[in-house]
């Protein structure tokens, strides 16, 4: 049993070090950010951009995207090609 609460503590800790982490990275990215998050392409981004595969908006020449979004996208794409 007490390991059990043990593990349920480090379960709590590793949530709240997580939450902490999302919330100290800035929200607004750019294409270098989404590589990093995805590690796809430059190209194969911007390629998806145009044909709105990716939730993301265009402000003079440059894309930006929401790393919540993002994220969120992510999750869904793996749990559709599972």
């Amino acid at each position: 049993m007490r390991e059990f609460e043990g593990m349920q503590d480090d379960i709590h800790s590793l949530k709240k070090e997580l939450n902490e982490l999302k919330e100290s990275k800035p929200d607004a990215i750019n294409i270098k950010g989404v590589v990093e998050l995805t590690e796809l392409k430059p190209s194969t981004i911007r390629d998806y951009c145009r044909k709105s595969k990716i939730p993301c908006s265009k402000r003079g020449k440059s894309w930006w995207f929401s790393r919540k979004e993002v994220e969120s996208w992510l999750l869904d794409r793996s749990q559709t090609s599972v």
